[in-house]
């Protein structure tokens, strides 16, 4: 035998035990590596379980706030105040049939604030006794062709409500030139 094949055969040797050598230190340090990975993937679910959490949390509350907006109802004062305010006047004594005609949903006793689409009517339904709130502007020639809008409920539809103005009544004003009074 050749000495140099002893030598490349001792070189082989060699470089096999440094491999290995670099096998076991990689693995230990993979190992270190891994209990990274572990530790990094926890932290990341534990971030994206707080994200979920803040934005249920959130929808829970804007969904809680709208529901509440929609079934609680003023005092009938303060709808009263607002329906005044707005140029309605209450009609005690009227025939809802022919002014209901059209309505979706004449006979729900689901509370609701229902107008007609020229703002004349308003047809609410509060308590077991439905109340119908017109204009000054009313026509009964207007009745056969109303369509009706939902509002709203709560203070919601209230809220609504209060941006929405009746058509009031034209004035009619004579202007009176100054020249023409006579003392």
């Amino acid at each position: 035998m050749d000495i140099s094949m002893f030598r490349s055969g001792h070189l082989q040797l060699k470089n096999l035990f440094t491999r290995i050598s670099k096998l076991q230190k990689n693995r230990i340090s993979s190992k270190s590596h891994s209990e990274l990975r572990i530790l990094a993937k926890g932290i990341a679910l534990l971030l994206v379980a707080i994200l979920f959490a803040w934005i249920g949390k959130n929808e829970t509350e804007n969904a809680t706030q709208v529901r509440v907006l929609q079934t609680q109802w003023p005092p009938p004062q303060v709808l009263n105040g607002v329906l005044k305010q707005g140029g309605w006047k209450r009609q005690e004594k009227v025939d809802l049939s022919s002014i209901l005609k059209n309505h979706p949903d004449p006979f729900s006793s689901k509370p609701m604030i229902w107008e007609s689409n020229d703002h004349c009517f308003l047809y609410l339904i509060l308590t077991t006794e439905p109340e119908l709130w017109s204009c000054a502007t009313s026509h009964n020639s207007t009745h056969l062709k109303l369509k009706w809008i939902k509002v709203g409920s709560g203070y919601e539809g209230i809220n609504r409500l209060a941006q929405i103005m009746a058509p009031f009544a034209k004035k009619t004003v004579t202007n009176i030139d100054p020249k023409e009074i006579r003392y």
